[in-house]
């Protein structure tokens, strides 16, 4: 998957942790990508998609954590 977002969203990874990825963005995407791959930053942290979507419509960076 971030092979495919390097090239459709121009994303680069930053920070790599043992439970965590972090990625610079260049053109963030309008759909559910980042929870259908990491669905515990909702599940477990925000609670719903429209909050986490809502901090990534024109962000920078993603950040991805699994428990």
């Amino acid at each position: 998957m971030p092979r495919t977002w390097e090239e459709r969203f121009g994303t680069e990874i930053v920070c790599v942790g043992h439970d965590t990825l972090e990625f610079e963005v260049t053109r963030s995407p309008v759909t559910r990508e980042q929870y259908l791959y990491c669905p515990d930053i909702v599940d477990q942290g925000v609670g719903d998609v429209l909050p986490l979507a809502a901090t990534l419509l024109g962000a920078s960076k993603w950040f991805f954590w699994w428990d």
